[in-house]
């Protein structure tokens, strides 16, 4: 029976981020999921932050300079998850937020004023908006990365079957697939199932919580620019014919994506509806100055569904939202600790794990490492040039990689760091040609790259690369598909 002081269900970016806090502060750590890392509701492959505040709403000063704090440290410690970009109107004109109110535009101004702050001068809070584009999926792995650094052990495709509540531990059963049983005893225990909470609560675990996980249904659209010059380095912003707005960013050349945004619960026929809504008012905004530009829904070529966990305590309402995720400590009459984390936030992350471990200092006596909060993530050390605010150490970077590897094309090596970041050289090694990094799968997906992702990075199947760690999903066709989905079955299952 394996024994560790500290076991974390789920591995959304709560999940990730708390393993890795507790393996730095001396704990043995283990971190369970039921699928892949950045497979849950916490992790699109790429979003925006800082255009739908939930504290504007809510007018919630502290954790709105919380979020914007947590930005600009990942902009300093891994500037390949995050873009500032410039916030454009339908003709590609700067556009600047107008609040409904005084104080909603002080919160705008305040957003504006630190986002512009992280980037090149150009960018003028004076003149416009500006929003961070950041990849969720990436930040996750790169936090199990950093975790397992420190000792955490990692393991997907292990779901909890079974646990029994003691007096000092928790004893668990853990299955892979159709493989035998993994047993675990583990001082503390850690939910971050996001909205599989409740059921793992009641059916599991056999704890009740005033607390609950309230389900919700998101989905993101991914579409092809249907001609369109503006918003290929910017985000573009419409307005609907409600007060709803939309925001269209770049994820890949030729590809944009607006959304997550909530959807129906029971099926894709809201979705339909929300695509359709998107065509309408791209369609009534866009093609007036764009007349090449008309949208159509064969433009559309991937959507991404996921199920995202709310908060639903009896302590807020609809009219008076929380705006920070919730931490529930169980520990009845001394039994073992069980601690619940309820909501996410994936610029807090980070916070959301300290304070965590500090919820849980009394059990484990293990306080905090200061200089954790400002340690460099794994793929964010560009060198002395990697804390530059406007980014360009990317640029330098991506030039350094052109100098080293002469012979690879600088598409692929600036889809590498810009993807992984310094991991990048850790990929390419010391291969000198394009021959040299093996069977190719097609848009410069090499066996090279694939083999990092399996034994390094946890994948194993098509749809972990493709979607999930790459965006490539998004040109590859099926045959491409199965083709590396057979080169997997065949040299790492």
């Amino acid at each position: 029976m394996k024994k560790v002081d500290i076991t974390v269900i789920g591995g959304g970016i709560n999940g990730v981020s708390i393993a890795a806090e507790a393996a730095n502060r001396g704990l043995s750590t283990l971190l369970i999921h039921s699928h892949d890392l950045g497979s849950s509701g916490s992790a699109p492959p790429v979003t925006l932050a800082g255009t739908h505040l939930q504290h504007l709403s809510a007018l919630d000063y502290f954790q709105l300079n919380s979020m914007l704090d947590e930005l600009e440290r990942l902009r300093r410690f891994a500037p390949h998850l995050i873009d500032l970009l410039p916030v454009v109107g339908p003709n590609g004109a700067p556009l600047k937020d107008k609040g409904f109110g005084l104080i909603e535009q002080y919160f705008q101004a305040m957003r504006d004023r630190t986002l512009s702050s992280l980037c090149k001068p150009a960018h003028s809070a004076k003149t416009q908006s500006i929003a961070a584009r950041i990849k969720p999926s990436r930040l996750i792995l790169s936090k199990a990365l950093q975790a397992q650094a420190y000792g955490a052990e990692i393991l997907t495709k292990h779901t909890l079957i079974a646990a029994q509540r003691q007096s000092t531990c928790w004893q668990l059963t853990l299955q892979r697939e159709a493989q035998s049983h993994l047993e675990i005893q583990t001082t503390l225990l850690v939910n971050c199932s996001g909205w599989w909470a409740n059921e793992l609560l009641e059916d599991i675990l056999r704890v009740k919580t005033r607390c609950k996980a309230k389900e919700e249904h998101r989905t993101q659209f991914f579409f092809r620019n249907p001609g369109i010059e503006v918003a290929t380095v910017s985000v573009l912003k419409l307005q609907g014919l409600s007060k709803q707005a939309y925001y269209v960013y770049p994820v890949a050349e030729g590809i944009f994506a607006f959304g997550p945004r909530k959807c129906d619960q029971h099926g894709y026929a809201e979705c339909v509806e929300l695509r359709q809504g998107f065509i309408d008012t791209w369609n009534n905004a866009v093609v007036p100055h764009a007349p090449q530009a008309v949208l159509e829904p064969a433009h559309f070529i991937y959507q991404r569904k996921s199920k995202m966990a709310l908060i639903a305590d009896p302590c807020s309402n609809d009219e008076t939202p929380m705006t920070t995720p919730l931490h529930d400590l169980d520990n009845p009459g001394g039994a073992a600790v069980l601690l619940n984390i309820f909501g996410v936030d994936i610029a807090l992350h980070r916070k959301v794990a300290r304070q965590a471990l500090d919820i849980l200092y009394p059990f484990t006596g293990k306080k905090i490492n200061s200089a954790f909060k400002d340690e460099i993530l794994p793929g964010g050390n560009f060198g002395p040039s990697s804390t530059d605010s406007d980014g360009r150490c990317i640029d330098h970077f991506i030039a350094t990689l052109n100098t080293d590897y002469p012979n690879i094309p600088t598409p692929l090596l600036k889809r590498l760091a810009e993807n992984y970041g310094s991991l990048a050289t850790h990929i390419l090694g010391n291969k000198q040609s394009v021959e040299s990094l093996g069977q190719h799968f097609g848009h410069q997906l090499y066996q090279q790259e694939v083999d990092y992702l399996t034994t390094m990075e946890w994948a194993n199947e098509a749809d972990d690369i493709l979607y999930r760690r790459t965006l490539l999903g998004l040109k590859f066709t099926p045959s491409q598909k199965d083709t590396l989905q057979r080169y997997l079955q065949k040299n790492h299952l």
